[in-house]
C-alpha cells in the first residue's frame, strides 16, 4: 500500500497585542510527525515562556518515544509538560503562575492521534465537510459535566454559566483533570486537511468560514496565510488576539 504524503505549514500572527504568546512547532522523527500548538497565558513574562516550554518539552519527549501507544505517550507527556509549566520561575526566581493550552497531533502509520488541553482547537476537513475534533475545556463544559453527575444544583449551574467562556483546564495547573485524548486513531485519507488553531482564529472565523478557505486553497502555506489574513480582517480594530494555525494537507 502506498504511503500518504503530507504538506505541513505553521504560521503565527501577533495581532493587535504587545506580545505573541502563541507558539507553533512541527517535529518529525523517523517518519512520524508531531504538530504542536500552544496558547500561553499568565502576563507579559509568563505566557510566552509557558507556550514555548510546553512545545519544547513535548517535542523532546517525542524524540525519546519508544514503542508505547500514542495514547500512553500523550498521557505521560501531558503530566511532564504540566509539571514543567507549573514550576516556571521568573528572572528573580519568583513563580510565574503561568499556563498554556495545547493541541498536539501525532501522525504515525498514516493515522492521526491527538491530545487537547484547554480551548485551542483541531478540525479535520474531509469530503468537503468540516469536523471539529476537540472540545473547549471551559467553565461551560465543566458545569454541564458537574450538573449531569448531580454535583451542582440548577441554580449553581446557572450562576457558573455567567463565566461560561472562562478556561478551566490548561497546562500549569499542578494536575490536569479535564483533557481529551482520542481512544481510537483516525485513519487519514488523501484529500484530508487538518487545521489546528488558537482561539484567535475561531473567534473571528466560524467553522464554515474555515471550511471555505481550506477548500479554496491548494497548499498548506496558502491556506494558513488566507486563514490568518481573513481573521485579521474580521477582528481589525477589536484588540485582535494572537492568531496561530498549523495546516496539514494529506496527499
Amino acid at each position: 500500500m502506498n504511503r500518504l504524503s503530507y504538506d505541513i505549514f505553521t504560521l503565527s500572527d501577533i495581532g493587535e497585542r504587545n506580545e505573541n504568546q502563541d507558539y507553533v512547532e512541527y517535529f518529525q522523527v523517523a517518519g512520524e510527525k508531531l504538530l504542536v500548538l500552544c496558547d500561553g497565558m499568565g502576563g507579559f513574562e509568563g505566557g510566552g515562556l509557558a507556550s514555548s516550554s510546553a512545545a519544547e518539552e513535548c517535542g523532546r519527549l517525542f524524540g525519546l518515544r519508544q514503542n508505547e501507544s500514542p495514547q500512553s505517550f500523550f498521557e505521560y507527556a501531558m503530566d511532564c509538560m504540566d509539571y514543567r509549566i507549573s514550576n516556571l520561575k521568573g528572572a528573580e526566581g519568583q513563580s510565574l503562575k503561568a499556563g498554556t493550552t495545547i493541541v498536539a497531533a501525532m501522525i504515525t502509520d498514516d493515522c492521526l492521534n491527538w491530545l487537547s488541553v484547554g480551548d485551542s482547537r483541531m478540525y479535520v476537513i474531509r469530503n468537503d465537510r468540516i469536523n471539529r475534533m476537540t472540545r473547549d475545556h471551559t467553565v461551560e463544559l465543566k458545569s454541564k459535566m458537574d450538573y449531569s453527575k448531580g454535583l451542582i444544583t440548577i441554580d449553581e449551574y446557572d450562576e457558573q454559566m455567567k463565566d461560561r467562556t472562562v478556561l478551566c483546564s490548561y497546562l500549569g495547573m499542578h494536575g490536569i483533570d479535564i483533557y481529551d485524548i482520542n481512544p481510537e486513531p483516525l485513519r487519514l485519507k488523501p484529500g484530508d486537511t487538518i487545521v489546528i488553531a488558537s482561539d484567535g482564529l475561531y473567534k473571528s472565523l466560524d467553522s464554515e468560514g474555515i471550511r471555505k478557505i481550506v477548500l479554496k486553497n491548494k497548499t498548506s502555506k496558502s491556506t494558513a496565510e488566507a486563514l490568518i489574513e481573513m481573521a485579521a480582517c474580521v477582528a481589525k480594530g477589536k484588540n485582535q488576539d494572537n492568531t496561530s494555525v498549523i495546516v496539514c494537507k494529506v496527499m
